[in-house]
């Protein structure tokens, strides 16, 4: 350097590789850091085993770390395995790990739980729609269901005329997070009104449907929500628009308990028209021919037009279900929702033909499970009366006069009986185990109402009991 370089400024070239250098020093710092720190390196093991020591190779190749162990739980259906890793922290040549398999306990109950939650008590007409009860009422609704649920601790849960989504299912997963219950959600809205976004609505208090809730273990992921009634408008969280009834299904899968076997899962709420029994269309009949009228042919066109709704919403939920199952591999199919047609009617026995099972039949239960039942539940009488009075509107017009008031009062004392219409189906779940069946939601609150008009049905599999004490849940009802 001469005299006059002393106090020259360094060029830019200069400065960019000094700034280079000291980049990685700092580089070669943290590194060095690190090694010292002895941390727990988790390695990922939800796959099989040779699969897992070929990820455990590279790893050995790499690290040369200190002494601490990393476990992971991988279980698998039924016979679940835990690997544990012990890295060598020591900083020999070469990274020394060690993998040893040991047994964990299997599950000893995987629980379902299909319920309609009653979608906040909206009393809908024409243009409008409005709270039935207060928000005091209706969250005091809320809490007694997250209290059921709590007690009772499903894996998972298929929820409809849940309101307003997004908001309300994720109601849900921190209410049940709050008393220590993980759960993750996915959603289908299928009641929107004019929606434009969240909070800019026709009708804000609206935007009903679907969602599905199950454990965070089960890695639960929505595959599809499904249109299954109605051309016009599409519902979605947060937007949508329609201009007739939507009905949608909401499908989903999940993965059993940290191993690579995946179930299909879905939930539907299927059309609510004129549902009636046999022995209504026979006293209608009745009251026809003793006036000599034609109401019979009428009321008869109703029941069928509302059947074929829910027929179609059937067959499009199954049809889809199987171009899942024939894309990817499932082990099988649960399905829970409220389908609003009873035992032994058209629609129950398309379901039975398509290859669906009702596990009602195949349960262990102490009696037929009547999921909605006015003679117990006093919420019934009063999110029934606006049905009623929109079917006798749209049915009854072109019935003679002399047999409206027959046919109406007929029809109010059918709809007073205690009817199953809630169910959970299966194709191939958890065929082994077995199966006890139970209603949910039966607590009242201080007025002495339940929780929602319907009551739950809740699927518990016992994976441990051999012999079953009945059925076991693949056997034929």
């Amino acid at each position: 350097m001469g005299p006059g370089d002393e106090h020259r400024w360094p060029t830019i070239t200069e400065v960019v590789v000094a700034l280079v250098i000291v980049g990685q020093l700092a580089a070669v710092a943290l590194v060095i850091s690190k090694q010292q720190e002895g941390r727990v390196h988790q390695i990922e093991a939800n796959q099989n085993l040779p699969r897992v020591f070929g990820a455990e190779k590279a790893v050995n190749g790499g690290y040369k770390r200190g002494g601490t162990v990393a476990e992971r739980d991988v279980r698998h259906e039924q016979t679940p395995t835990r690997y544990t890793y012990r890295i060598d922290h020591s900083g020999a040549p070469g990274t020394n790990i060690r993998a040893t398999v040991e047994p964990v306990a299997p599950p000893k109950t995987f629980k379902v739980l299909t319920y309609n939650v009653w979608h906040g008590g909206l009393h809908i007409g024409p243009f409008w729609v409005r709270l039935k009860g207060s928000p005091e009422q209706n969250d005091a609704r809320f809490q007694l269901q997250v209290r059921q649920i709590a007690q009772e601790q499903p894996d998972l849960l298929f929820l409809q005329e849940v309101n307003p989504l997004p908001d309300r299912a994720d109601d849900y997963v921190r209410a049940l997070k709050d008393v220590g219950l993980d759960y993750s959600q996915v959603h289908q809205v299928e009641s929107c009104g004019l929606r434009l976004g969240h909070g800019v609505a026709l009708i804000p208090k609206l935007n009903s449907g679907l969602a599905i809730l199950a454990r965070k273990e089960l890695r639960l992921q929505r595959l599809q929500g499904l249109r299954t009634l109605g051309d016009w408008g599409t519902c979605r969280s947060t937007w949508g628009f329609q201009v007739q009834e939507l009905r949608y299904a909401l499908i989903g899968e999940i993965t059993w308990s940290g191993g690579r076997t995946k179930y299909l899962v879905a939930t539907a709420h299927q059309h609510a028209g004129f549902e009636a029994s046999a022995q209504y269309l026979q006293e209608v009949a009745g009251l026809g021919s003793r006036s000599r009228g034609s109401g019979y042919p009428e009321i008869k066109k109703a029941i069928e037009r509302s059947r074929a709704k829910r027929k179609q919403g059937l067959l499009a939920l199954v049809q889809a279900l199987h171009r899942h199952k024939r894309d990817q591999h499932y082990a099988g199919v649960i399905i829970g929702g409220d389908f609003n047609f009873e035992p032994g009617s058209p629609e129950y026995r398309l379901a039975l033909r398509l290859g669906l099972t009702d596990t009602h039949g195949v349960a262990a239960r102490e009696r037929e499970l009547s999921t909605f039942d006015p003679i117990r539940n006093d919420l019934i009488l009063d999110s029934d009366a606006p049905s009623i009075a929109h079917l006798w509107q749209a049915v009854m017009a072109k019935v003679p006069v002399a047999e409206r008031g027959g046919i109406l009062a007929a029809y109010r004392k059918d709809r007073r009986r205690p009817r199953r219409i809630d169910y959970i189906f299966v194709d191939s779940f958890l065929p082994n185990a077995c199966l006890r069946q139970k209603l949910f939601g039966l607590e009242l609150d201080p007025e002495g109402r339940p929780a929602s008009d319907h009551y739950g049905v809740l699927n518990i599999y016992d994976l441990e009991a051999t012999p079953c004490p009945g059925k076991s849940a693949g056997a034929k009802p």
